[in-house]
């Protein structure tokens, strides 16, 4: 969404820039608001790419007890089904790809379905 302001700002007519109320100095006034979205675009790009880095290299404690515990159950018969209840879909999804992406078999149910 920011991307697409600051593009905007670039784009503006001048109707536009009369209803920005801006007295003086038009040119540098919206330099700046171009540069502040700028400078708030890649400070975003960047915690995104933080998070994401910390997300695959500090494993969940609770998932790996989890992991730990299917492994224990499963090891008496492969065959058993387990049922893990989540109270919101984003984390059904999250767990769903982690343990797939471990080998598991997961079927999801949830209210939208």
């Amino acid at each position: 969404m920011l991307k697409a302001q600051n593009t905007r700002i670039g784009s503006l007519n001048e109707t536009d820039l009369a209803d920005l109320d801006i007295e003086d100095n038009v040119p540098e006034a919206l330099e700046a608001m171009s540069l502040n979205m700028e400078e708030e675009i890649e400070e975003l790009e960047h915690i995104i790419s933080v998070a994401k880095q910390a997300e695959f290299q500090h494993p969940d404690v609770k998932v790996e007890r989890l992991v730990d515990t299917i492994d224990e159950i499963l090891s008496d018969d492969r065959d058993q089904k387990i049922i893990i209840f989540t109270e919101f879909v984003g984390t059904q999804k999250y767990l769903k790809n982690l343990l797939e992406n471990r080998g598991f078999t997961v079927s999801v149910l949830n209210g939208s379905i």
